[in-house]
């Protein structure tokens, strides 16, 4: 009876110290996920742009890129990215490159007239749009191959609620941004000027972080 008691006490504490990091865990993504980056940015703009609900497609797609990543960094990929770093940078060149095309294009696009008129945008594209966006941005694959390999190795973590955690607080995070957005799109949609001074910021902002990705390959 005493040794059946004392199984059922480690199992418990086994599951509050799960719970624990779990949720340490779940705060310390969260963090990480709020600073402004391109997917808040690319939230943002579709949502000023294309309203809701539909503008909810991009954090969809940005939830896919994270699934990506969360496998990518708990499984052989990331071994094979940490003894090939030339592949890596590779892959910041050619999302660079990515976030420099998707810039120009914001910046170029014509301005609405009507914060109501249906847009002609494939629903689909508005989800690979968000897809494309933040699985282009290394910086989010460094932030991933750092913390989820050291936290999978913990007795108490399944990766599989890793990943779980992830996501969900990727699509909480960027459909907030996305909602924060939708808020002001009728001050924005109909007026020339306002439109393209934030097509000017996000294009900007893609710039810069395109070329900060780059300095990191050169420095």
């Amino acid at each position: 009876m005493f040794f059946g008691t004392r199984a059922i006490y480690d199992r418990r504490t086994e599951l509050c110290l799960s719970w624990f990091e779990l949720v340490s865990f779940a705060v310390l993504w969260f963090f990480l996920a709020i600073p402004l980056g391109p997917n808040a940015v690319i939230s943002m703009d579709a949502s000023l742009r294309y309203g809701w609900p539909r503008a909810l497609l991009v954090p969809l797609g940005i939830t896919g890129a994270a699934i990506i990543y969360s496998v990518m960094s708990l499984t052989a990929l990331a071994y094979v990215l940490r003894v090939a770093p030339q592949l890596f940078d590779v892959v910041i060149v050619v999302g660079s490159l990515y976030l420099l095309y998707l810039g120009y294009r914001i910046l170029v696009r014509p301005a609405l007239g009507d914060a109501g008129a249906p847009q002609a945008l494939n629903s689909n594209r508005l989800f690979w749009l968000g897809f494309a966006t933040s699985l282009s941005n290394p910086k989010a694959a460094l932030v991933y191959l750092s913390v989820l390999p050291s936290l999978a190795q913990s007795n108490t973590i399944k990766p599989l609620a890793i990943i779980i955690t992830v996501c969900a607080i990727a699509l909480a995070v960027y459909s907030a941004y996305s909602g924060f957005a939708n808020l002001f799109r009728r001050f924005i949609i109909g007026y020339p000027y306002r439109q393209k001074f934030m097509d000017v910021l996000a294009c900007l902002s893609f710039a810069f972080i395109a070329i900060r990705n780059l300095y990191f390959i050169v420095g």
